[in-house]
């Protein structure tokens, strides 16, 4: 297993994109948090608002979307260059290939996460009116949600074997989907005594 997550690491090294996607994905979140902090004004009941708030506000799906493309990465080079054969040949246990090419995005994905949130976090401590309470919880809740979206991407990619795919699937299905259960819930729970 240790030889198939080495030569994991080695593939994602040696690709800039592992590593700008990620960054873009990142400087976006700082870009929001560095325009939210000239707006900062009393929530409607007069409390200042909680670094947790600033950092759901901050850390968007855009830039998850970006962080998460390294899953795609994984999977989707290797069968659009037609190379998924032979490392499946040099590691015939597929199941540790599979597992290796989830781990390492997986880690690169929760580690972009907490670099996100802690930068989010360091632009509003300047702030004192900013409750700083609670980052902990907020920043482990963003990377835990970043990597089920990390799965479901590696999930698309591996079933259509299209990286594209992978990548604006999900985007689309959380658009329309998220939508489309937010709408029905809210007819139902209106229709309650």
């Amino acid at each position: 297993m240790n030889r198939v997550i080495n030569f994991e690491i080695v593939r994602a090294k040696t690709l800039k994109s592992t590593w700008i996607f990620p960054a873009i994905g990142i400087g976006f979140s700082w870009f929001l948090a560095a325009i939210f902090i000239g707006d900062i004004s009393p929530n409607g009941d007069g409390t200042m608002p909680t670094i947790v708030e600033v950092v759901n506000n901050a850390y968007s799906p855009l830039s998850i979307f970006f962080i998460t493309i390294v899953f795609a990465q994984a999977f989707g080079h290797e069968y659009r260059d037609g190379t998924m054969r032979l490392t499946l040949s040099a590691f015939p246990n597929r199941l540790q290939v599979y597992i290796a090419k989830l781990i390492v995005p997986a880690v690169i994905t929760v580690v972009s996460a907490m670099i996100s949130c802690a930068g989010i976090a360091l632009i509003f401590v300047q702030d004192e009116r900013v409750d700083n309470s609670g980052l902990l919880q907020a920043t482990l809740r963003h990377s835990a949600f970043s990597l089920m979206w990390g799965l479901i991407v590696a999930a698309v990619v591996i079933f259509t074997r299209n990286m594209a795919a992978g990548i604006a699937g999900v985007v689309v299905w959380t658009i329309i989907l998220e939508s489309l259960v937010g709408s029905m819930l809210a007819t139902k729970f209106e229709k309650l005594p």
